[in-house]
């Protein structure tokens, strides 16, 4: 996974001088996690600015790069009316390696609510090392405030998701003020608070039917759903 982002840098977004970030699975395992087997992902997600997306697939497909529709159904898409017909509905494109890699490529970190519009998430990343390239991830504090809102759209339907924001809390260094400063700002204090419950009831199951009271009040509506949504890949 590493070695394929590597060379997705490479060939084709540091040529072109295009702004990014790398965020969710990839990132996450080796910023959080003690071990990145515990994290597991299966695909790297990159934000480029939306006027930069279209270009960057072009280049990709020239590379050697196999386009596929957003939710990596169906065939190659390799007619240019096809192409162009994606960039223009879709507004995000799914590429595959030559190792059978999908690097899912969206214009920003989030083209749903909006909640993040207000944020130039590319102009001041963080980097990480990498497999020895730096790449531009996302700052503890975003990274946190887009776990919960990311996770609590897709109602908290994946196990590992929980563990993602155990993963964060518990890092050396992480700044729980400043995430909630930046929930604040971004109008989701709520939706973080929620997950602080959520995650406070998960660490303990003895507490799952106990502690129901206000102050857990979010918290079990988010593991509620988690549990009736296992199957995953459930979205609001």
């Amino acid at each position: 996974m590493v070695h394929a982002l590597s060379k997705f840098v490479a060939h084709c977004i540091e040529p072109a001088g295009i702004d990014f970030v790398v965020f969710k699975g990839v990132t996450l395992a080796h910023q959080y996690y003690p071990d990145v087997g515990l994290r597991p992902c299966r695909d790297i997600d990159i934000a480029v600015r939306p006027e930069h997306l279209e270009r960057l697939v072009r280049i990709a497909i020239e590379a050697g790069y196999i386009l596929r529709a957003p939710n990596g159904r169906g065939g190659a898409i390799t007619e240019e009316r096809d192409i162009r017909a994606l960039m223009t509905y879709a507004r995000s494109a799914v590429l595959i390696s030559s190792e059978g890699i999908a690097i899912d490529l969206q214009p920003g970190i989030d083209k749903f609510s909006g909640i993040f519009d207000g944020i130039d998430v590319l102009g001041n990343p963080h980097h990480l090392d990498l497999g020895g390239r730096h790449v531009p991830v996302l700052s503890d504090a975003l990274v946190f405030n887009y776990l919960c809102h990311h996770h609590a759209r897709h109602l908290w339907s994946k196990l590992h998701w929980i563990t993602d924001i155990d993963a964060v809390l518990k890092s050396p260094g992480f700044d729980l003020a400043k995430s909630l400063q930046l929930a604040d700002l971004l109008g989701q204090r709520g939706t973080v608070d929620g997950t602080l419950q959520l995650h406070a009831l998960a660490s303990d199951p003895g507490s799952w039917r106990e502690n129901t009271d206000q102050a857990h009040a979010h918290g079990a509506q988010f593991l509620r759903l988690c549990l009736e949504n296992l199957a995953g890949d459930v979205a609001l």
